[in-house]
């Protein structure tokens, strides 16, 4: 587990800066010393940290090379957090939104940049995590989740939207699964599962049904999602080597589904 930090951008994703600072600057944005780093532990699309004029912002934008237009669709994106932010502060505020491809090669947007600690991966690193803290974070997480579900949609303007599903890792896996725990989720003190569902619905104050489809399908499309970007490696459209054993994972993940099914429980 280690904090996510920007670095130096990987060969080949660089951002036109020359580019860019014309649109920061048509868009009455600062431009003046533009700089680039990259959060280099995403799997999917691409995010800076971009500092121009005294400030931060965080750019997005798809994947080079991409082809799977509705899964890096930053117009989208940008929209849902347009509408929630106004209700849900803890959503960054977007600064702007371009769709002009000859900018910067595809779709992005710029958020603000809200400071905090990304923690990825299964085991610490450089920081330490009490099984005290590890269930704090698993509370907040199922609270805020609630808080966000309590937004009215369609108040907000988010009709039509659609939804997402988390992935989650614990404890009791099989050590196979670890491997793709994007996160702290089976650290002494961690909530399970079932222990996170049960918070989420003390929070939200409603009976939830159960989880095990949702569980399943999330499994499913993550393998989905691993298969896309090993074959985005396998084509030479990145250079992170971290892609090089997501092929091998499809499989485990279908096989973690499918015994979820079968032994009913999730």
């Amino acid at each position: 587990m280690s904090v996510d930090a920007p670095k130096a951008v990987r060969p080949g994703e660089e951002l036109d800066l020359g580019r860019l600072a014309a649109f920061l600057r048509a868009q009455d944005l600062p431009a003046e010393g533009l700089s680039q780093q990259q959060f280099p532990k995403g799997h999917s699309n691409l995010t800076y940290l971009v500092r121009a004029g005294g400030q931060e912002f965080v750019l997005r934008r798809p994947p080079v090379g991409s082809k799977v237009r509705t899964a890096h669709d930053m117009g989208r994106e940008a929209r849902i957090l347009l509408k929630l932010q106004p209700v849900f502060p803890l959503a960054p505020r977007v600064v702007a939104v371009c769709d002009d491809v000859s900018v910067l090669g595809a779709p992005f947007y710029l958020m603000e940049r809200i400071q905090g600690v990304i923690l990825r991966g299964p085991q610490p690193r450089g920081i330490e995590v009490s099984p005290a803290q590890a269930r704090g974070i698993g509370i907040s997480f199922a609270r805020t989740l609630a808080a966000l579900h309590a937004v009215d949609f369609r108040d907000a303007g988010l009709e039509g939207m659609g939804t997402a599903l988390g992935y989650w890792v614990e404890a009791e896996d099989p050590e196979p699964l670890k491997a793709f725990a994007f996160g702290p989720t089976f650290l002494p003190g961690s909530l399970t599962r079932q222990e996170i569902v049960e918070e989420y619905a003390r929070a939200a104050g409603r009976e939830l049904p159960s989880m095990l489809f949702y569980t399943c399908f999330a499994l499913f499309k993550t393998a989905v999602v691993a298969q896309q970007i090993y074959k985005r490696y396998v084509e030479g459209l990145t250079k992170d080597e971290r892609f090089a054993a997501l092929g091998l994972g499809v499989p485990l993940l279908a096989r973690a589904a499918v015994q979820a099914a079968s032994r009913g429980k999730f």
